[in-house]
């Protein structure tokens, strides 16, 4: 899924509040600003903030 109306870091602080557990947090690239999450029922999740 792709959201592009939304800001990462309003998307992250979000997230937490409704339970995902970040397994590491957003980290600065040339590239990019992914996270890598779990949401509540175990399954990965990747966010990706495109340079």
């Amino acid at each position: 899924m792709r959201l592009t109306r939304i800001k990462p870091q309003d998307a992250c602080e979000e997230l937490r509040e409704r339970g995902f557990a970040f397994l590491v947090e957003p980290r600065d690239y040339p590239w990019c600003r992914p996270a890598y999450l779990r949401d509540p029922d175990g399954r990965l999740v990747e966010l990706s903030e495109m340079r």
